[in-house]
């Protein structure tokens, strides 16, 4: 966990536009997920809050496009709470977050895939149980 505590700082520092920067401090670059494609991160759940943050990290909605978080909303107990100053420090315009609260998976995938189909959506994570889907 200290490894990807590490690389989301580097990350925030290294800015957002998906070339990456070099190795510092004995750790290689962090990850840059492709963008137009579907990604799954996988986490227990001790983790599932820097799954999270490791996924808004990879948020790349392009100057005008919208963030869409949708997620369960019968899983309030343990769930993950949302703070403007933590979304800007992961580098995340807090305006431009919309978040979704769904009762069930079948709502999730179709939120999912209405804000998917959206052109005015740069970038759309789901999260049902353990997983985040990008």
């Amino acid at each position: 966990m200290d490894e990807i505590r590490t690389h989301a700082e580097q990350a925030m520092r290294w800015g957002r536009d998906g070339a990456g920067a070099q190795a510092s401090a004995g750790f290689a670059p962090m990850p840059v997920l492709d963008t137009g494609a579907v990604h799954e991160v996988l986490a227990c759940a001790a983790d599932r809050a820097a799954a999270l943050a490791f996924a808004l990290c990879n948020a790349r909605p392009g100057p005008s496009g919208q963030v869409v978080l949708a997620r369960m909303e019968k899983r309030r107990r343990g769930r993950t709470v949302l703070a403007g100053d933590g979304l800007a420090g992961l580098g995340l315009d807090p305006a431009r977050l919309t978040l979704i609260e769904v009762e069930d998976e079948q709502d999730l995938l179709r939120a999912g895939l209405e804000a998917c189909r959206c052109p005015g959506v740069g970038w759309c994570c789901s999260k049902p149980g353990a997983a985040v889907w990008l």
